[in-house]
Order: C-alpha cells, then structure tokens, then sequence
C-alpha cells in the first residue's frame, strides 16, 4: 500500500475569516477542510451483482458490469487524484465514525478511478491523554479499511485544533495552557488562540522539560513506527498555518505571547532600535476594519516605513522558522524510508490587488507591490527536498468580490514562479467542494501541459461531494483528466442495475446529515420535493402550524446515535434545524434514545447524563415535547455495546447474555435469566436497571411533564390491539418503515382513525431518507391531513429564492428491530 503523509502544524499567524468562508478552509497546517466535510451521505442504494458507480440519478447512473471490469483505472500518464476523507473520520475516543458510510464512499472512489484518499490524523486525538501515550487504533483500523479497498492514502499530521470539527488539542497541552496561556497565539487585545501553539515555544521546555519540537518529533516517531507496514513510496507532510479575515478585515497579527514579545524586543535592541520592540505597530487595523484606509497598511502607511520593513521581516521571519523547522524534522524521521515529503501553503488572496497586500502580510508572508515573500518560503521547501500543495486551484479572479481586492489567480502565478525558481515541485488542490463546470475547468487549466503537475488532492468527501450536483461533476473531471472514454458497457442496462443513488449534502459527514436545506432568512421553514413547489409560512403571520387538541400527537424519533459514548452532540447543528423544521411543521415532539452503554459507560453506578441533558435543552429551547426510550442493550448497526463494565463481567461469565443452540453468545444483551441473579457484583439485573432509572429520574426532574412527557410502546398486529382493548391499555402507534409511500401513509391513518382510541404516533426515524425530497414531503401531508390543517395563499412560494428549502442528508439504517 503506498501512503502519503500531510503534516500539519500550528497555523499561521492571523485569524483570518473570509479566507476560512470563501476559499481557505484547508490552511497551511490547519486540516480544516473548505466543505467542512464529514461524511454525511444521503442515500445508499447497494447493488449486490454490480461494482459501484454513482452518479445523480438512478435512471441515468453509470454502472459497469462486474463480469467486464473490476474499476476504472488511471492511464499511467495521467493526474493522480486523492480524495480528503472527513476531517473528523476518527473520533476523540479512536472509534470509526460512519464506518459503513465510508466504506460505501471509498468502494465508490476506487470504482470510478481515482488514486487513493487523504486522511487528517489530529494530535488531540491520538495523543490525547498523556505526553507520548499514544492511542493510534481507530486509524489504524481506517488505514486498514483503505487498505482492503486497494487505495492510496495521504497523511496528514494535525498538531493544532478545530473548533468547527469540535476536535481541540491534546487533553495535556491545554492544562498546561490554562496556567501558562503564552504558549498559545495571542493578539494585540490579549486573547489567546487555544486551538494553536505559537511559534515562539517551538524551543522552549515548556511540556516537562520538552520542547514543542521534541513533542511534535515524539509523534511523528510514533507514527513512522506505528504505521510502518503500510508504508510506500510517498508520504506528504503539509504545513499548514491558520488564518481567518473577520468580515471585511484581512485579520490581526498574532505575535502578542509574552514570548513573542521578548523575541521582538531582543531583535529590535540589537538592531540599535530598541523603541521599535515595545510592541507591535499602533496602528495596525483590527480584524474587521477595512485594511487599507487610515491603518498600518494605507497608501504610503507605516508598512513602508523602516520600522515597517523591520517589524514585517521580523514577523515572517517567526513563519519561515517554523516552517523549517517542522519540514526539516519531518524530512529527518522519513529519511531512511521510501516517503516523499510534502507542505502545504495557504492562498491568502484577499487585498492582493492593494499594494500592501494585508490580508498575506497579517497571516506572516511578507508579500507586497516592494517585496517577494514566497521566494524565502520556497527556498525552505527546496532546502529540505519537499512538494508544496497549493489549494485553490479552482479559483477564478471573475467570482471573487470586487471589494476584497482579490486575485487568486494571479497570487497562484507568483507562488508558482517562485517554486519553480527554486525547483520545488507542486501538487495541487481545491478549495470549494460544491464546483461548477467553470471551477473545473480552471483546475483542469492549472494541471494542463507543462504545468508538471501529477497530483491533485481534491477537498472533501462527505454529502455535500456526494450529492447528485457534484459528484456527476467530479466524475466528468476525474474522467476528463485521465482522457477516458466510456463505452456501451458504461450505460446502465436497467433501473436495478443502476441503483446507486450517493447520500445526501451533510456539509460535515454525519449519521443526521440532513440532504438538502436552502435557508429562508424571511421564511418560516416547511418543506416539499423541490424548491419549485416548496411550502412556506411567513414568519410576519405565523410562528408554526400546530396541532388541534384533538388531533393526533406527532413524534418523530431522533437518530439512534444522536449522543456519542464520549457524551457529544453527534452534528449538533444538523439536528438543530431538523427539529427546527419539525416544529414549523406542526409535530408534537420528538422520542430520543438514551443508551445504558453511554450513560453508564465506565463503572456500575457511575452515571454520565451530560450530552443527553445538552439534546434535551436543544429540544426544550425549540419547543418540542420529548420521549424517551431507555436501551438496556447495544446495537451492532449503531456501534453502541453494552457498558465496558458489564462486557467484562461477561467475559468471565459468559452465560449472562442470551445464548442459543450452538452456544453463541450475544454480547448486546443480557439474558432474562439474569434478571433477580446478583451477577453484578452482588447486585440483580433488576436493581442495576433500577438504580439507572432512578438516576435518570432525577437528573432530568426539571424537564419533567414540561418536556419529557413518557415512554412509547411500540405498536403490535390487530389482535394484540384487540387484547389491549379488553383490558383497558392505551396505545401508541409506530411505523416501521422510513421510506413511506401514499399507500403506507392511508394504512397509517386507517389505524389510527375512528375509534381506535390512539391519540399518539411515533414516526421513525430523523435522517436523511426521512428528509429526502421524496419522504418528507407525504410526510408533511401526512401530518396535515391527520390534523385537518388547510393551507392559505400564504402558503404558496412566491419564487425560487423565496423556497430555498432543502435539507441535509444523512446516512441511516432504520429496520424494524430498531429498539
């Protein structure tokens, strides 16, 4: 298997916003991919006698006969394509996340051809506990999953955070900056950046006796020893530095650490200026004042002073430093195996068209009309015989905003003459996930001819790649670059043969992804098949669509898996606008599992409720109601065991699961005939649920009967309902299948209707298949026409724009043995 390592590092000096929204997700070291994408696939369909090939619609998939060919391969001379995987693949407690949906996207990449994947490795994951405790299984378990697919795989090494990934640094290295907070970046105001260690300690013992270098040499040992039977002929080491513009900024220098400033003092004290190391330029702009007029970096400014020339040298001369010194450890520890080592720059190409070039120069490359600044950049590649990859290749001048002064195409051309005056060589990658047949063909224009460009890192699998816009797109470029042609075979013989329909948009791959959402800022939100027919309300003349007191109460299940074993959010923001969207639509609440292997995780009596009160607020603040379902065994499907406690209690006593014939065991639940057995540790079955129960009671008492009104019981066949009947027992309905259809939908309400006595239904379960554009809206007619809603003239969109409504999609598996 050949490998290739991106190594990451902390970022660059500013925080730098506009390049974050619009085209610098993925920053120098920063891994923070321009899609934030995880993986959230909408739709999978599988295609049991056929490789898989995906493209937007069933009817017009491309398939290929597994009797012809096995994939679609790369001619020798072509492009190499890798693919980023989603920044947070891997969870902080080193579990796969989406396994089954990734595996899906990867059978999917290797079939239409490209190279192989990119995967980001984070320090706060791998090596979170503890300095040099390193925990690398769930990667090696996803390098093994590539592996098995016959992928490539590039590496890259994160020693920085991501707020948005909710992904921080190691465990330890905070703790050490809650005391020592000058390890961090700082600006001018004083506040410190906890996701990055600044520049300053990178030779300063400040982890035990450490320096950051030695640290960061640690891991990557680590990571050389742990990862060696995988390893190929190419590795590549980003380094990536962060930087975000605030609104219309071009961001804030970030040199204000105690350490810093000492730095700049002692340089300006031996340049005979000692004045000029008391602090950084007054008059440097904020980060969301406008650069250009009235700051440092105005028409003949401070920046072109000799003070200016001073501080600025000084400044990037922090970059450059670390830039060697990360690219040279990381050159040293793969010197002796097959690996070729790679950076990554960043394209910071707002104000490029200003004389002082703000934006570059706050982020430390000190580029402006005077002054080359990537010449010294690329004299650290060259010295230490590595690639650079340079992002936004898909750029065009054309779609920029005239206001930012941008030119990414130009600010492309001098980075790339620079590497080419030093002979560095160039990879290539995107920036934006969703192209655009023009974005396309500008990637296919900056690999074409002498370009001598033969790999390109395309950003970022996930929903929003896989979506039925985009990915026909990527496949048209992965063909294009490789000049292939398909043949009668390519074309899909039949509906079934074709039947591969990639998961929705979940800007970050997730198990809600939630498919399609169009945002309404003057609209309540309610949603339909296509924006063309899509259902509003105006906010001016209603907050919801509510039941009648005497309709049907409506619950809609949240996914299984909406509160991690580590007690996150699992895509916190994608559940939020799902239940803003059921509220606007009229349903009564949600039901939401609560797993006895999450709350009581690690010990008997030892309860964690955390992430589960934080989804109850969630629900609380929109206004929906809440049941709950209390999961005394694990699920397989949804990666959720029993507690650790009790799977090593069955280790040794094995026959506390349910058993069959052959003597297999199985291990997601305990048997009934444990139930008054003292197996735990003196204590039944019986009094080990009891005292969960009771803890549950009372750590959710406060959202009792306000938000948390009961416990659903699944609904059985007639005769059952008929025993319930005589003896007096109140029903509540459920489904059993999401993908619903009119004739389901009538069954459903001819059960429900007359004198059946049901006044609450559980519709399961919130996902992407859910909110597809064909379920959701029977559904939304099916919440209608139980509750007698009409709609008005109000309710009819007035334009496209008006109806962007189209939410996200979400991989699920929902069977009717969900519990």
């Amino acid at each position: 298997m050949e490998m290739s390592l991106i190594v990451s590092s902390p970022p660059k000096f500013t925080i730098r916003r506009r390049d974050l929204l619009h085209n610098n997700k993925n920053l120098m070291i920063i891994c923070s991919s321009a899609s934030k994408s995880q993986i959230g696939f909408g739709h999978i369909i599988r295609c049991p006698n056929l490789p898989l090939s995906v493209t937007a619609h069933s009817k017009t998939a491309i398939s290929t006969k597994a009797s012809d060919r096995n994939t679609i391969s790369n001619s020798k001379d072509g492009v190499k394509i890798y693919v980023g995987l989603p920044m947070d693949s891997v969870s902080d407690c080193n579990g796969i996340k989406h396994s089954r949906a990734i595996a899906a996207g990867l059978k999917a990449l290797k079939l239409l051809g490209v190279e192989g994947v990119e995967l980001p490795i984070w320090w706060g994951v791998a090596e979170k506990e503890a300095m040099g405790k390193y925990e690398w299984s769930g990667y090696l378990t996803l390098v093994e999953m590539i592996q098995k697919v016959g992928l490539k795989l590039h590496v890259s090494l994160c020693f920085h955070g991501s707020k948005e990934e909710n992904i921080p640094l190691p465990k330890w290295v905070s703790e050490i900056g809650a005391s020592q907070p000058d390890i961090f970046f700082t600006d001018h105001s004083g506040k410190h950046y906890e996701d990055c260690l600044s520049f300053s300690v990178d030779d300063l013992p400040v982890f035990d006796g450490k320096t950051t270098m030695q640290v960061y040499k640690g891991f990557v040992e680590s990571f050389k020893n742990s990862f060696s039977p995988f390893m190929g002929s190419t590795i590549t080491i980003d380094q990536l530095y962060s930087s975000a513009i605030r609104n219309s900024g071009a961001g804030e220098f970030q040199c204000y650490d105690q350490n810093m400033m000492r730095h700049l003092k002692q340089q300006a004290e031996n340049l005979g200026n000692p004045l000029w190391g008391l602090s950084g330029p007054h008059d440097a702009p904020t980060y969301n004042q406008q650069p250009i007029l009235n700051t440092f970096f105005k028409e003949a400014g401070s920046w072109e002073t000799p003070y200016g020339d001073f501080f600025l040298s000084w400044y990037s001369s922090q970059l450059i430093s670390h830039a060697d010194r990360i690219l040279s450890l990381a050159a040293s520890t793969f010197s002796q195996t097959p690996i070729v080592v790679s950076g990554k720059l960043p394209l910071i190409h707002s104000w490029y068209k200003s004389r002082s070039h703000p934006a570059e120069v706050t982020a430390g490359f000190y580029n402006t009309i005077n002054r080359d600044g990537y010449e010294e950049i690329a004299k650290i590649f060259s010295k230490n015989s590595c690639k650079m990859i340079l992002p936004g290749m898909d750029l065009l001048d054309e779609q920029q905003p005239t206001e930012s002064f941008s030119s990414p195409e130009l600010l492309l051309a001098d980075v790339r003459t620079a590497c080419r005056n030093q002979g560095v060589e160039i990879c290539g990658q995107n920036l934006n996930i969703a192209g655009t047949p023009k974005s396309l063909k500008q990637i296919e224009k900056n690999l074409a001819g002498g370009n001598g460009i033969n790999l390109f890192l395309y950003q970022r699998m996930g929903g929003e790649f896989f979506s039925p816009k985009n990915f026909p797109l990527f496949s048209g470029f992965v063909r294009s670059l490789n000049q292939m042609e398909l043949d009668s075979d390519d074309l899909a013989v039949n509906e079934r043969e074709a039947a591969v329909y990639v998961p929705g948009k979940n800007r970050k791959l997730q198990t809600i992804g939630f498919g399609h959402i169009i945002r309404c800022p003057h609209l309540s939100l309610r949603v339909t098949a296509q924006s063309q027919s899509t259902i509003f309300t105006k906010a001016s003349d209603r907050n919801t669509i509510t039941n009648p007191k005497d309709g049907v109460k409506i619950y809609v299940g949240l996914p299984m898996d909406s509160v991690s074993d580590c007690n996150g959010i699992n895509h916190s923001r994608a559940v939020a606008a799902g239940l803003k969207a059921l509220k606007l639509l009229g349903v009564e609440g949600v039901e939401l599992p609560i797993w006895w292997g999450v709350a009581e995780k690690e010990a008997m009596g030892k309860y964690e409720w955390s992430g589960y009160l934080t989804l109850v607020e969630m629900i609380q603040k929109v206004g929906l109601k809440l049941h709950v379902s209390l999961c005394f065994h694990g699920s397989k499907e949804e990666n959720i065991p029993l507690p650790k406690w009790v799977s090593e209690i069955g280790e040794s006593q094995p026959d506390i699961f349910f058993t069959d014939h052959s003597g297999q065991h199985y291990k997601d639940c305990l048997s009934f005939g444990v139930d008054d057995l003292p197996v735990f540790d003196g204590k039944t079955a019986m009094q080990v649920y009891e005292g969960f129960v009771e803890s549950f009671k009372t750590s959710f008492s406060p959202f009792m009967g306000s938000t948390i009104t009961g416990i659903t019981i699944g609904m059985g066949p007639d005769d059952i309902r008929t025993a319930c009947r005589n003896h007096g027992v109140e029903i509540c309905g459920q489904n059993l299948n999401i993908g619903g259809t009119p004739k389901s939908f009538e069954q459903i309400k001819k059960n429900l209707a007359g004198g059946n006595g049901i006044d609450l239904f559980l519709y399961q379960r919130m996902g992407a298949e859910f909110f597809s554009p064909k379920n959701f809206p029977l559904f939304s007619g099916f919440v209608r026409s139980l509750n007698q809603l009409e709609l008005d003239s109000d309710d009819l969109a007035v334009n496209e724009r008006e109806a962007a409504v189209f939410v996200p999609g979400m991989m699920l598996n929902a069977t009717a043995g969900d519990p």
